[in-house]
């Protein structure tokens, strides 16, 4: 539905706008879900944030380094595990054109550096407030600065990037198996994904009951000539 509107197509009669504002409520939330805690966001974005880490400190310690930018395709739900691992999302599914930026600079010897994040697919500008939000003021360690050091950066790398991916996911050394726990939270989660599945099929169930019962009118008995 949601691409539906995205893309003008036409919408179920039984949609209006807080039927709308309902269904987006829970897919921010069955989203945000998915990274809540420091283990989920070490394992769905820990790998990735390491990967960014090392391409800018082999640029601090390599300038002459031919490579200025790297760029990464991504659907919502990688964007979304990548600002949950940082710390730095608003609870929000993102948008169309989304991107998440981090910027390297130098100055004089020091190295610093910005997030930003464009979350708005009509921006085509980047002028006054159409600007992708600076995020780094809020960045663990950067203090309300912008740009922050680069050192505050691979602190905090430490933190989410993943000593042993295989071993912290729970897959056994040379075994391709699972731990029992991580078994019980891969149930735990396709049961939650499930129940919030059956609750939005209630409530649309709810609602279109709801909206036929008010399209019928009792038919008044009428005398036959």
């Amino acid at each position: 539905i949601f691409c539906q509107a995205q893309h003008g197509k036409p919408q179920p009669l039984w949609l209006n706008e807080s039927v709308f504002t309902q269904m987006q409520e829970l897919a921010d939330f069955s989203m945000m879900a998915l990274f809540h805690g420091k283990e989920a966001q070490k394992l769905t974005a820990g790998l990735l944030v390491g990967e960014l880490r090392d391409n800018m400190l082999t640029k601090t310690k390599a300038p002459s380094n031919p490579d200025k930018a790297y760029f990464y395709s991504a659907h919502d739900i990688t964007v979304s595990a990548l600002l949950n691992a940082l710390e730095l999302s608003n609870g929000l599914q993102p948008p169309y054109a989304s991107a998440v930026i981090l910027e390297l600079y130098s100055d004089a010897g020091n190295h610093f550096f910005k997030v930003v994040y464009r979350n708005d697919s009509s921006n085509t500008t980047y002028s006054g407030e159409e600007e992708p939000v600076d995020l780094t003021p809020n960045f663990t360690g950067c203090q309300g600065k912008s740009p922050c050091p680069f050192s505050a950066f691979q602190e905090f790398a430490e933190t989410v990037v993943p000593k042993d991916f295989l071993k912290e996911c729970g897959v056994q050394s040379g075994s391709s198996s699972l731990s029992k726990e991580t078994k019980t939270v891969i149930i735990a989660g396709f049961s939650i994904g499930g129940l919030l599945i059956i609750v939005l099929l209630v409530v649309v169930i709810v609602l279109c009951r709801r909206r036929l019962k008010s399209d019928y009118h009792p038919i008044g008995s009428e005398s036959s000539p």
